[in-house]
């Protein structure tokens, strides 16, 4: 009772129940985000009276009209398609648990907030994508790389922490990066060529072809062994 009568999500669920609508997680999104409306939803999950859903994904949209809503109206029509129909779409269909969807949502923000400040760099050089050429973008790129500071420094003033030190550090506190990295790989060979993997991560094209089969990318060795055993199957047995 003393929930009913105090809590600030008692207060909300009582306006949604005042406003005569279905009760749907769109409804909930019009509510100003927090603590209570978190509180509410995941309420409302427990019980069955809604489905569950990417929470860390499914809010992104709203975010990104936070970050645009005093931008210029293109940049709005540049980033909105290519973080909806691009970075949303294969999150969600990659999304199988919470941890996975949290980072997921936090890469997607981060690589906003990176095309955000490209856009405004476009912006105060007078210039739009279709007149960028790659003297230009190597010269944004040396800007923002000027702009980082390391943020694991190393003994050397100026450098960062070897990946040895990092891995070492890391391994003291239990963490071993292999398994992730493994992870990290497969995911990438999955989606991308073995060309632009090799060119990307500078490894050897044979290393990325590997990478490539054990993600098995293409199939084929699953497609051939199937047609295979669908073959032996529909041959008569043998007296």
């Amino acid at each position: 009772m003393r929930w009913l009568s105090e809590s600030p999500s008692a207060r909300l669920l009582a306006g949604l129940a005042a406003a005569d609508r279905p009760i749907s997680h769109d409804l909930l999104d019009e509510l100003p985000p927090g603590h209570a409306e978190r509180y509410l939803r995941h309420t409302l999950i427990a019980t069955g009276v809604l489905p569950p859903r990417n929470d860390d994904l499914e809010r992104i949209p709203a975010w990104l009209d936070a970050q645009l809503a005093e931008r210029p109206p293109h940049h709005g029509q540049l980033l909105r398609p290519f973080i909806t129909w691009v970075l949303l779409r294969r999150a969600r269909r990659q999304a199988g648990d919470r941890l996975h969807a949290t980072s997921a949502a936090q890469r997607i923000r981060r690589r906003v907030r990176l095309i955000l400040e490209f856009l405004d760099w476009l912006d105060a050089h007078h210039l739009d994508l279709a007149g960028l050429d790659q003297n230009r973008l190597d010269t944004w790129l040396r800007n923002l790389t000027g702009q980082l500071p390391w943020l694991f420094p190393g003994v050397v003033p100026g450098r960062p922490l070897s990946r040895k030190a990092f891995n070492d550090r890391l391994a003291r506190q239990g963490i071993h990066t292999r398994p992730a990295r493994t992870a990290a790989l497969i995911a990438l060979a999955t989606e991308l060529p073995a060309p632009v993997l090799a060119d990307l991560l500078d490894i050897h094209i044979h290393t990325a072809l590997k990478w490539a089969r054990h993600a098995q990318r293409d199939w084929s060795t699953y497609l051939t062994a199937r047609a295979t055993d669908l073959t032996a199957a529909t041959q008569p047995a043998q007296p």
